[in-house]
C-alpha cells in the first residue's frame, strides 16, 4: 500500500475507535443515571 492509502486506512480505524468509545461511555454514563434513579425511587 502507498503512504497516502495507508494514512487513510489509519484514519479510518481511528474513527472506529473513537465512535465505539463514545458509544462505550454513553453505556457508562445510562448506567450511571439508571442507577442514581433507582436511587432516588428509595
Amino acid at each position: 500500500m502507498r503512504k497516502r492509502e495507508m494514512a487513510r486506512y489509519d484514519r479510518k480505524l481511528l474513527l472506529q475507535a473513537y465512535e465505539r468509545s463514545l458509544m462505550g461511555t454513553d453505556r457508562l454514563m445510562a448506567m450511571f443515571v439508571n442507577f442514581f434513579a433507582g436511587l432516588g425511587q428509595k
